[in-house]
């Protein structure tokens, strides 16, 4: 089985994060999926630039909804949340609901994989 490539996009703000420690907590979710990969890391501010070198799967983590939404999206079945309430990520698609009193708002739902 070929490895796939993951794109894990942090926000700037997150740089002194342990992303060894969240990187093998994405680790650990793609080989439940029997997934085997690589994963790279990027800040948000990089990540249009990593998107053009194909990867197969990109996970945000802290980054903003914007581009999450742009993420769920274009990876459609293939982009991972991170849920901060269960510390771990899941694929997820994210979804603009409606404006409710001049704000939009989302909908972040986990999806199941094939």
């Amino acid at each position: 089985m070929k490895k796939k490539k993951v794109l894990l996009i942090y926000s700037e703000s997150k740089r002194n994060s342990d992303l060894k420690l969240i990187s093998k907590i994405l680790d650990n979710i793609l080989h439940t999926f029997n997934i085997e990969c690589t994963i790279d890391t990027c800040t948000l501010f990089r990540a249009k630039e990593k998107l053009d070198e194909g990867y197969d799967i990109v996970a945000g983590y802290h980054i903003d909804i914007q581009h999450e939404l742009s993420l769920s999206d274009k990876f459609e079945g293939r982009y991972l949340h991170f849920f901060d309430n269960q510390y771990t990520f899941a694929f997820a698609t994210v979804t603009k609901q409606k404006e409710m009193g001049g704000y939009n708002t989302y909908s972040v739902k986990p999806v199941s994989v094939n």
